[in-house]
């Protein structure tokens, strides 16, 4: 695997764990809309919250990845190949001056 493969995939998964991180951010201000419902005072509420959470942690984590993926698509993988050539130096000379 190259270093450039290597770095793509790790600002892939970046993009997708600092978008499903939006969902915990989300979790919490859906106690503040509808405290009955995601609540952590009891376990339905409590089961209700994460739910909400890991729903929104998956939707947004793809979403950021697929933006991730628009910016910077696969990485091309270069291969060189080694073969034995000749190198030929051309040198110019420049004209000389006209004497006066």
């Amino acid at each position: 695997m190259t270093t450039n493969t290597k770095k793509w995939l790790y600002g892939l998964g970046s993009a997708a764990i600092g978008g499903g991180s939006a969902a915990v951010i989300s979790g919490l201000t859906s106690m503040g809309i509808d405290p009955e419902k995601f609540n952590l005072q009891n376990a339905s509420g409590f089961g209700h919250l994460l739910e909400m959470v890991a729903i929104n942690f998956i939707f947004s984590g793809i979403l950021s990845a697929v933006f991730y993926l628009r910016q910077s698509p696969l990485p091309v993988e270069t291969f060189t190949e080694t073969t034995s050539a000749t190198v030929v130096t051309t040198t110019t000379k420049t004209p000389d001056e006209p004497k006066l």
